[in-house]
């Protein structure tokens, strides 16, 4: 079954997610970004991207783009969808084996990967473009599986791929080490990626990373503004004002979420506090930012929190069933013990979750305009990139920028460049950094700034611009 359930939801993210990038529904941050820095790769300029002033080393360090690399060659958004979907539902097939290793029942540890599967934070991840975290869950659960079946070598090769994932991956290796040390008794591991990610953590953080930014403000800077301007003077505000982090944490809309998110396995995770509590900072890094779509975990940034959710639902499961007879409940002559009580409830908030707060179809939360094809739409835009030179300077609407984004220059609109193309979209959305940068005015003076008309079809204006 659980074959069968990974097949059906890889092509469910899949299609849900070339859906949204056909209908013009992707974005420039963060489609656009990774289709152009895979495209640079394929012409020799390793983690380039025009985006901002610096190497997208500096905006978070990736090494684990290089493996992807190949896919630039395609120049094309699309390869990294399909990575993607097959990542996240990897994730759901490793999630099944590492539950029933856990908790020796193999219905149980299906709902459990079913629950993962179709869990509205899980659906954000493809609700929302692409984004490298998205593979979090699988490497860890394959550590975790890996360390369980005695195939140290194998649990640390996915430990190196999810420290190469992101610069701040030492939070999630660190709650292996935890794991490993106190529930599975596996010190001499435990011991040794500590020490190796904590290492890597500072190197890459406190030295890498500011040296490649220069005097240029990073995302760390955007996200936690408040509390400082770099890393270790946030840390130093953390320290010094618990109680500015405390209300920070605790504010309604910080509170909310954390309901929203525990209440997705039906707070079944309670029965586990203890991973929930270890994972605090993990939690913490997303409250404390100062973005809406951070703290409300939109997008990839469910992807971290969905692990000790879900390591804290499987501990949980193990140990209301260990309790067969202390749970029992007689229905229509047939006697239920606590396995088929948890059962019930996990499969009905699975679905409840799915069919009131999916992001995705059907549910009631999907937007099903966003997903709605239009041919006549996508051969209006592909005439419009047959008149843009392949090496040719882009601006773009967000909406249209992952589908230029194999170029060497490609820019989010209202940011203009000399002698560049431009290509609007009067039926996309606007993204909300581009209305800050001043969209609204820009488009305005289209004209007055040497821009003239080229191609005009299906809510799609292309501009060129002639004189200087």
């Amino acid at each position: 079954m659980i074959y069968v359930l990974t097949s059906i939801i890889g092509v469910y993210y899949l299609l849900n997610s070339l859906l949204l990038h056909y209908s013009f529904n992707s974005n420039a941050w963060d489609l656009g970004i990774f289709t152009q820095i895979l495209f640079n790769f394929s012409q020799g300029r390793f983690w380039q991207y025009s985006f901002r002033p610096y190497s997208y080393l500096a905006d978070h360090f990736s090494p684990l783009l290089l493996i992807l690399s190949p896919l630039g060659l395609l120049k094309s958004a699309w390869p990294l969808l399909v990575a993607q979907a097959l990542g996240l539902s990897l994730g759901v097939f490793v999630i099944y084996f590492l539950s029933n290793k856990i908790i020796h029942n193999s219905r149980l540890s299906f709902l459990v990967a079913a629950s993962f599967a179709l869990n509205p934070f899980s659906l954000q991840i493809i609700n929302f473009d692409f984004h490298p975290d998205a593979f979090f869950p699988v490497f860890f659960f394959a550590a975790l599986y890996f360390l369980l079946a005695e195939r140290e070598w194998l649990s640390s090769f996915f430990l190196l791929l999810l420290m190469l994932t992101r610069e701040d991956s030492f939070l999630l290796i660190l709650l292996f080490c935890f794991l490993s040390l106190f529930f599975f008794k596996q010190r001499k591991l435990a011991f040794g990626w500590f020490i190796i990610s904590l290492s890597y953590f500072c190197l890459v953080n406190f030295w890498l990373m500011p040296l490649i930014r220069g005097p240029f403000s990073g995302p760390i800077t955007e996200h936690y503004a408040y509390l400082g301007g770099d890393l270790p003077t946030i840390f130093r505000t953390v320290v010094s004002h618990p109680f500015l982090i405390v209300s920070k944490t605790f504010g309604l809309q910080e509170r909310t979420t954390v309901l929203r998110f525990l209440s997705s396995t039906g707070f079944l995770s309670l029965f586990e506090p203890l991973i929930i509590l270890v994972s605090w900072p993990i939690f913490a890094s997303h409250l404390l930012s100062q973005f809406s779509f951070r703290i409300t975990l939109s997008g990839h940034y469910a992807s971290q929190m969905l692990i000790p959710l879900y390591l804290s639902l499987i501990l949980a499961l193990k140990r209301l069933i260990s309790r067969g007879g202390e749970y029992q409940l007689t229905l229509r002559g047939r006697r239920l013990g606590s396995k088929d009580l948890v059962a019930g409830y996990l499969l009905l908030i699975t679905i409840t979750n799915f069919i009131l707060f999916s992001p995705l179809p059907p549910s009631f939360m999907a937007e099903a305009n966003r997903f709605h094809l239009s041919l006549s739409r996508l051969n209006a835009f592909s005439k419009i990139k047959d008149l843009i030179p392949e090496k040719a300077g882009v601006s773009a609407q967000s909406n249209l920028v992952p589908h230029l984004a194999s170029r060497q220059q490609v820019y989010e609109f209202p940011r203009l460049e000399k002698d560049s193309y431009l290509v609007l979209d009067d039926w996309g959305s606007v993204s909300g950094q581009s209305r800050q940068a001043g969209y609204d005015k820009t488009k305005r003076e289209i004209e007055d700034l040497g821009y003239r008309t080229l191609f005009r079809s299906e809510g799609f204006w292309l501009y060129r611009k002639l004189t200087n």
